[in-house]
């Protein structure tokens, strides 16, 4: 198996495709001084059929994840962005939260992680070496650093959805964990489900609780970035419109 080319219908940069590779195909994104000498960060974005290109996105709308990276390259910030797909159907919610949720994690840390690592130029510190996802997404990035923190220095938790369990482990996990030395961007829209008051309400109280928790645990204005978005909703455009801020602060340590 080799990376190649994805020609994507609004992919910008050099994005590359592994097909078949961990049981699903992979996405990768390289900044412009790939291959100058220079190791690079990487984020591991979960959701990644969503990330390059609206024609393999499941809402028909991607998180413009290649246009964020190429215009912050021109800020001197340059990272590799490996986009994994989500299982399919309801197993993407046992993946991300579920029964798999270690499973998966796995996957990401001792299957594609060494894909990634002998094929471009990684930097190979868990300072450099980051998750982020939306949603559910969100809560497993939480999950990743929390239980894998010798392998990820930060997490990209977006929009996450802590409240589909119906129970409080993703707060028990934060409460009876060591703090990770790491760095956590959290953020959610005030309108992530408009026409549900509820499920809205849940998103931002989910927030609004494990941000004051991460506090709580010793996270501050440093190692801790927290947006509540006026008018933001549950859908991808929002999450791209919030991504550049996101990752200059993750990949600012």
């Amino acid at each position: 198996m080799a990376w190649e080319p994805f020609r994507g219908e609004t992919v910008v940069g050099d994005v590359r495709v592994l097909r078949g590779a961990a049981d699903r195909d992979l996405f990768a994104y390289l900044p412009p001084s790939h291959g100058d000498g220079r190791r690079f960060p990487v984020v591991y974005m979960l959701d990644g059929q969503n990330l390059f290109d609206d024609a393999t996105a499941s809402s028909g709308a991607e998180w413009r994840v290649d246009e964020t990276m190429e215009e912050l390259a021109r800020e001197g910030i340059e990272a590799i962005v490996v986009g994994i797909p989500a299982a399919a159907g309801e197993e993407r919610g046992h993946e991300y939260s579920g029964a798999k949720i270690d499973e998966h994690l796995s996957l990401v840390v001792d299957t594609v992680r060494p894909l990634v690592e002998s094929s471009f130029d990684v930097a190979p510190h868990r300072e450099r070496t980051g998750v982020a996802g939306s949603s559910l997404g969100g809560v497993a990035s939480l999950h990743a650093v929390y239980t894998r923190p010798e392998t990820f220095g930060f997490a990209g938790v977006l929009s996450p959805a802590f409240w589909w369990t119906q129970d409080d482990r993703w707060f028990e996990l934060v409460e009876r964990s060591a703090r990770p030395d790491a760095r956590i961007y959290i953020d959610v829209g005030d309108s992530e489900l408009p026409e549900d008051e509820e499920t809205r309400r849940r998103y931002v109280d989910g927030f609004e609780r494990m941000t004051a928790l991460l506090r709580s645990r010793g996270f501050d204005d440093g190692t801790l970035r927290a947006v509540l978005e006026p008018g933001g909703a549950h859908f991808e455009t929002d999450w791209a419109r919030r991504l550049p801020d996101a990752m200059r602060f993750l990949l600012a340590g």
